[in-house]
Order: structure tokens, then sequence, then C-alpha cells
């Protein structure tokens, strides 16, 4: 299974080159992403966490800040639930 590390800016500013990487796991069949060097992250990379969860990739060790933000919008469950 292939697993991509996810920078430590996970926001709007980065968030493409992240959504390349997601796409390509999905067309693979799946895989994970490694969430613990983030640093920093917005809606957006949140968004993008959350497709990537509904398309069947996991996230491994995400870091707090990634926690946190899924918490304040509401999808903690997301997390819990993969």
């Amino acid at each position: 299974m292939t697993r991509y590390r996810l920078p430590e800016q996970l926001d709007i500013r980065h968030v493409a080159d992240v959504h390349r990487q997601v796409a390509a796991l999905a067309a693979a069949g799946g895989g994970s992403l490694d969430g613990a060097a983030v640093t920093r992250i917005d809606t957006t990379g949140v968004q993008l966490l959350a497709a990537a969860l509904a398309a069947g990739i996991k996230l491994e060790e995400p870091a707090a800040c990634v926690q946190a933000a899924f918490t304040s919008l509401g999808l903690a469950h997301l997390l819990n639930s993969q």
C-alpha cells in the first residue's frame, strides 16, 4: 500500500500539490496519508482530507492541529470512523 507524507503546511497555497497525490492514491485503489508532520491546516486542507477519507484513503497519525481542525468544523467523526 502506498503511503504519502503530508507537508507541514496543508492550506490553500499547498493543497493543489496534495490533491494530485490524493487523486493518484485513489486511482491506484487506495493508500494512506501520513499526517504527523502537519503543523498548519485550514478549511481547504480539511476538505481535501475529508474527501480522501470518503474515497477510502486512510489518514494515519493525524497531527494535533489536524484533529483540532476536524473537531472545530464538526467533522471529528470522520477521523474516528476510519
